[in-house]
């Protein structure tokens, strides 16, 4: 279960160093609810965890592509995993990062663009050379693991030369090739599952995509007229959104199957901002950023400070409270800030 997984990341934390690991960050995604992230406290606590802090996934995110808390900005985190998809909109700034609104689809991931291409491979070369991948298990298996070795060369090269695990009429080598063209062909429905999700984030956190994607008509037929994937010209769709925050600073990638070749052009024509890549490898960016989250509680970095939106507010009520009723914190805070009085 969740409490001998956890005892078991312990045990090979603790491993080579001493003493013995008694205390953890444990990153969760944005949504869980309360019932869940105590859960996962009790798991960690039967585990032989002493304290448990829990961070949120996208709050992790932000942490490890070290950005500047201090400074406003709103930051979508795009979580594309192995079998899930996660959207966060941060607003940053102030120290405090608060978790805007989120989205995504429990059953969409990576993995599908691994069916898409082995459906592909199997319609097209190996049925009709009198193999079916329905009815051989290790067929099935070995056409899944070339699909996924297709996918990610197509991450590198914009075409794949591909060799199937059986042969074809005659014990002639079956051998087929793959573009990334044909790939965005392949998965435009998957692109569509993509949008959705973080269309209805944006919309619920007030963040105006208009500025990307209004005025882009001509744009739209022009691309049409060339061939572009459908998907592609529907991301740049103009959108109302019922309220007005600030546009996207900043996106930020998490998962492995971030690396898909069409990623970028997706999310630049829904958001106009080009992703951040390089920085973080997307598989290590939540384990660094609770890394980060654990150098902070343990005093080890002192200059930066994690606070949910509720614990922010709270500190300014308190910070205020204690102006009005101390004159010489007043006026400490004014000598340190160089303000007028009544400011």
């Amino acid at each position: 279960g969740g409490s001998s997984a956890k005892a078991a990341a312990a045990a090979a934390a603790a491993a080579p160093v001493r003493p013995r690991v008694d205390k953890a960050v444990i990153a969760v995604p944005a949504y869980f609810n309360d019932q869940q992230r105590e859960a996962t406290v009790a798991a960690g606590k039967l585990a032989g965890l002493s304290t448990v802090r829990l961070l949120r996934e996208p709050v992790a995110a932000a942490l490890s592509y070290g950005l500047d808390l201090r400074t406003d900005a709103t930051v979508l985190v795009f979580d594309l995993g192995g079998g899930t998809y996660d959207v966060s909109l941060l607003e940053v700034g102030g120290g405090t990062v608060e978790v805007l609104a989120t989205g995504g689809d429990a059953h969409l991931g990576g993995d599908d663009w691994d069916a898409v291409i082995a459906d592909w491979l199997a319609e097209h070369y190996l049925r009709p050379a009198g193999h079916d991948p329905g009815s051989d298990p290790r067929l099935r298996a070995n056409l899944r693991a070339l699909a996924q070795a297709a996918k990610h060369a197509l991450s590198e090269s914009e075409e794949v030369a591909l060799r199937m695990p059986v042969g074809g009429p005659g014990g002639s080598p079956l051998t087929a090739r793959l573009t990334r063209a044909q790939l965005d062909l392949l998965s435009e429905g998957l692109w569509r599952r993509c949008r959705l999700p973080l269309d209805q984030a944006c919309w619920r956190a007030g963040v105006d995509l208009d500025v990307v994607v209004g005025g882009h008509a001509a744009l739209q037929q022009q691309l049409r007229s060339r061939g572009v994937p459908g998907w592609k010209v529907e991301a740049m769709q103009p959108q109302i959104r019922p309220l007005r925050r600030p546009p996207l600073s900043a996106v930020l990638l998490v998962g492995g199957a971030t690396r898909l070749p069409s990623l970028d052009t997706f999310l630049a024509n829904m958001t106009g901002i080009a992703p951040s890549r390089g920085r973080v490898d997307p598989d290590e960016a939540v384990a660094l950023g609770a890394a980060v989250q654990a150098g902070i509680l343990q005093g080890e970095i002192s200059d930066l400070m994690v606070m949910e939106q509720w614990q922010a507010s709270l500190m300014r009520a308190l910070a205020k409270l204690q102006l009005q009723a101390d004159p010489r914190v007043r006026q400490a805070v004014r000598r340190k800030y160089d303000l007028e009085e009544g400011e």
